[in-house]
């Protein structure tokens, strides 16, 4: 696995985890939250890195903005997959993401590891 893959599932397992907390409270006896938001595959995750390295080239690697709209478009990326497609139809949808987004920005290291995670997904497109 190079370290690109790595580095991108190790966003992924942060994201997910954070996502599994309201999630593990809604799920029913004998399914755990792990269960479920850990499941993903290895070509899931490769899935998601190409869906992912294909919205970021067809941004402007240019834009002061760059690095905030690559992630914005990797989240939808993710929470797209996790909640399916339909669900960016919902506006609380644009409401997490938003909410995902603020908590990043208060996380110095997180924000960090998701400016390293677009640069790459920038250099990789």
């Amino acid at each position: 696995m190079t370290d690109s893959v790595k580095g991108l599932g190790k966003v992924l397992e942060t994201l997910r985890r954070q996502l599994a907390k309201p999630v593990e409270a809604q799920k029913s006896p004998g399914t755990s939250a792990a269960q479920s938001v850990y499941g993903a595959s290895a070509r899931t995750t490769n899935n998601l890195q190409g869906r992912a390295r294909a919205r970021v080239a067809a941004l402007d690697p240019e834009d002061p903005e760059f690095h905030r709209k690559a992630r914005r478009a990797f989240l939808q990326i993710v929470l797209s997959d996790e909640f399916g497609d339909e669900a960016a139809n919902d506006p609380d949808f644009y409401r997490l993401l938003d909410g995902l987004e603020q908590a990043i920005d208060a996380d110095e290291s997180l924000s960090r590891a998701f400016e390293e995670l677009t640069r790459r997904l920038r250099d990789q497109g």
